[in-house]
């Protein structure tokens, strides 16, 4: 009998906490197609350590390799760049929670505050409730079930239900449904506050950067999201501002359902050894200083803030002898380059001498805004020359190399307006200011070709768009005439050309995975990039003096903080370097990044795949 009890005990609380469990959970999938190489080299029995590598989560963890994720890996609310700013502001009406009104244009949310008595209290916005969803929508699916066999007047009953169920579903699906942790500001005399986010408290005086706070957000009493992140007051008064950095997963503790690492507890590991670290795949505050609501001061000492964890992670992994092949990302260059190109490029058109002038301690060092760029790579080269003096042995290989390199963005270049006028996209008749972005404006039936991200143009194919209209053996033909139309087009206000070359993918791609490829890829010159609508299939819109909408200018002066990029400037514009510790036989097309993988694949005597572009660099 007491076995019997039991067992129904243990059964009754089982299905309980299975219970607790939602059936679906989201995550942010990897379409990746192809394997790294380090995944080749694993499964030829390779110890490998990989860390932050781009498009390297949500794939199956292989031997031998212990990873951890970089670009691409989502915040703790499953996002791209989560962060949130705080104010006390009167001239900014939008309170919690989340609406439309208080992003700040790349994902962030700006909330109005107030202070009574030295305290403000708000709430962080953290994760939906996917367990609260799936709840709900599974209540929901058993009464429609229901009310498919229920008599009519049940069926009206269940009818009502069924629409408190589906506004309950859809309140749960937005930002009301997230779950929330306390943020509280108490006043300590007159030159810092207590801040309490969570049940975490710091005292933080006027720009002063807070340590990581960890916070707990309760899905459910079982399923929870551990988030870790980091504050600075922007101001203490007139008004009152607190920034608070994007929720990142913990990487002591990731969700199941979103692991950052494989072995899933290769995070932890890391952890246990460094301390907490940025999980985001894209760290470094380049959104809130794109979007104004921080200085370029507080970006670069969140720059040396992300170099200095990651050079102690690569250190902490040089100290350990299991491993053959150490992969380690260092982009901090990347991100300086995208926001800092304003103050280093004297002909940007933000350019200012007085604030390119503007000095602030960098790693020690005293430097001017207009010298962050080379500063970075004076701290890349630290780091490579104390690797090689403190960690390189006499048979070591050392590889290192960028994908790319940089140009000034000065100029951006509405690709769909240029196509409209130069006679490849039409545009509806009606166009209204909502008729802007996702392609809303075109005109399928007379349009032959449009752009969709960064430079890419693809043709309005029949057989393959459901509006197309231009013959398959028709579309080299419409692209070598758009390529020498892109290549001749000069800036009216500038006098230089916009293109340099563009590229027909078909011409340079094969394999099993070319058809997801654009038809053509632009590659233009010096100063100029894609504009930021074009990036979504925006096209720029007038406003007519009899109230209608009609295609905008082409060009436009870049007048956003993100001032440097690589993205659709031509390749040979933006090439990136190459080092090695051994002497190399340089191909004469030069080294490419495609090198890289077979050549360390061949150092570690593993067979180079078939499919593999290159074949390996040759050491003398």
């Amino acid at each position: 009998v007491l076995s019997l009890v039991l067992g129904g005990l243990a059964f009754a609380g089982g299905s309980y906490w299975r219970g607790l469990l939602p059936t679906e959970v989201p995550r942010v999938a990897n379409v990746t197609k192809t394997a790294p190489f380090w995944e080749v080299a694993g499964k030829a029995g390779v110890s490998s350590i990989v860390l932050d590598a781009a498009q390297a989560w949500d794939r199956e963890p292989v031997d031998n390799v212990r990873l951890l994720a970089g670009l691409g890996v989502p915040d703790a609310r499953g996002g791209v760049q989560s962060f949130f700013i705080y104010t006390t502001d009167e001239l900014w009406p939008h309170e919690p929670p989340h609406t439309r009104s208080t992003d700040t244009g790349s994902g962030g949310d700006k909330f109005r505050v107030y202070e009574q008595n030295g305290r403000i209290q708000s709430l962080i916005y953290g994760p939906r409730n996917h367990y609260e969803v799936d709840r709900l929508q599974q209540k929901l699916n058993a009464l429609q079930a229901q009310k498919q066999d229920a008599d009519p007047r049940s069926r009206a009953e269940l009818g009502d239900r069924e629409r408190e169920l589906q506004a309950e579903l859809e309140a749960a699906k937005g930002e009301e449904g997230r779950v929330t942790a306390d943020l509280v500001v108490e006043r300590q005399g007159d030159d810092a506050v207590a801040v309490t986010l969570g049940t975490e408290t710091q005292v933080l005086k006027e720009g002063e950067w807070s340590d990581w706070y960890h916070l707990t957000f309760d899905l459910n009493p079982v399923v929870k999201v551990k988030a870790i992140t980091r504050a600075k007051v922007i101001s203490l008064n007139a008004p009152f501002e607190l920034y608070v950095n994007t929720l990142e997963i913990d990487p002591a503790a990731a969700p199941f359902w979103q692991p950052i690492s494989q072995p899933y507890e290769f995070a932890a590991e890391l952890e246990s050894e460094i301390g907490p670290y940025e999980t985001i795949g894209w760290a470094c505050m380049t959104m809130p200083f794109k979007d104004e609501v921080i200085d370029p001061v507080t970006f670069m000492e969140d720059i040396e803030f992300t170099m200095r964890w990651r050079e102690k992670m690569l250190r902490a992994s040089l100290e350990r002898d299991d491993w053959r092949l150490l992969f380690s990302v260092l982009s901090t260059p990347d991100r300086v380059q995208h926001m800092m190109y304003q103050f280093y490029d004297e002909q940007h058109p933000m350019y200012d001498a007085a604030t390119a002038g503007r000095e602030m301690t960098f790693f020690g060092e005293t430097i001017t805004l207009q010298d962050a760029i080379p500063a970075i790579y004076r701290q890349v080269d630290r780091v490579v020359g104390e690797v090689m003096d403190e960690y390189l042995r006499p048979d070591d290989t050392l590889l290192i190399c960028a994908d790319h390199g940089f140009q000034s963005f000065r100029r951006g270049v509405n690709i769909n307006n240029w196509l409209y006028e130069n006679g490849y996209l039409a545009v509806k008749s009606n166009l209204g200011r909502n008729s802007t972005g996702g392609l809303a404006f075109v005109d399928w039936s007379r349009t032959k070709a449009y752009s969709l991200g960064l430079g890419m143009v693809y043709v309005n194919q029949a057989g393959r768009e459901a509006g197309g209209i231009v013959a398959p053996d028709e579309v080299d033909e419409l692209l070598s005439q758009i390529r020498e139309d892109f290549v001749a087009t000069v800036d009216p206000e500038t006098g230089l050309s916009m293109g340099k070359d563009a590229r027909i993918m078909r011409q340079i791609q094969s394999g099993p995975y070319a058809d997801l490829s654009p038809d053509m890829m632009l590659g233009f010159d010096v100063g100029y990039r894609v504009s930021w609508r074009t990036t979504t299939g925006g096209m720029k819109l007038s406003k007519q003096d009899d109230g209608t909408y009609a295609p905008g200018g082409v060009f436009e002066d870049s007048n956003k903080n993100w001032s440097g990029d690589h993205v659709s400037v031509d390749p040979t514009l933006v090439q990136g370097m190459f080092f090695s510790n051994r002497k190399v036989a340089i191909p004469d097309e030069g080294v490419h990044v495609m090198h890289i993988a077979p050549t360390a694949l061949a150092v570690l005597g593993v067979p180079v795949p078939a499919e593999y572009d290159k074949q390996p660099l040759a050491f003398e």
